[in-house]
């Protein structure tokens, strides 16, 4: 018995320590076709000169065969999920699947945003990640690849944190699969 709980003790609180909250995540496979869930998602944000995007149901042709994403709209656009930082020292991560299937990689920025008061005047970008040969695997077409943005709180945040994937141009839309926030 003794063993027992040497051996889950030696397991168990380490990952008590390493463990991360998960404070956001969607994989849409739970959603209709055409579902807009950045209306029905309380702290997700979507903007853009076409519209907010939509999940597409694509049976097998997700991040890891999936058959679920939700697809920007073409041109410029943004999608975001806000959290209020909980102090100072704090490490959040956000990770997504990204597939486009036009040569836009050099528009799609994965972003983490300190919003620091009302209007976006004071807003600083702490983190910008480019789609464009992200961790040097290049840049295939139709082909799925995590980004990975990560932030640890200073004190010099006064206000929110916006977790941004931002497309500056494009006539497609970009593919967005697991995304999660943590």
């Amino acid at each position: 018995m003794n063993k027992l709980i040497s051996t889950l003790s030696i397991v168990i609180i380490p990952l008590l320590f390493v463990s991360q909250e998960v404070l956001w995540y969607d994989n849409f496979e739970s959603y209709s076709n055409g579902y807009d869930v950045v209306s029905n998602t309380p702290g997700l944000n979507a903007w853009g000169n076409n519209g907010t995007g939509t999940t597409v149901i694509d049976n097998g042709n997700g991040a890891s065969g999936s058959d679920s994403y939700y697809q920007s709209p073409t041109a410029y656009s943004e999608i975001e999920y806000i959290i209020t930082p909980a102090g100072t020292g704090y490490t959040y991560a956000m990770y997504a699947d990204i597939n486009v299937s036009g040569w836009i990689h050099s528009a799609i920025k994965l972003q983490i945003v300190s919003l620091n008061g009302a209007g976006d005047g004071d807003n600083i970008t702490v983190q910008d990640i480019s789609y464009n040969n992200y961790n040097g695997t290049g840049n295939q077409l139709n082909t799925w690849k995590e980004l990975v943005a990560t932030y640890t709180t200073d004190g010099s945040e006064t206000g929110d944190l916006a977790f941004r994937i931002k497309k500056n141009w494009g006539g497609s839309g970009e593919r967005i699969d697991d995304i999660r926030i943590v």
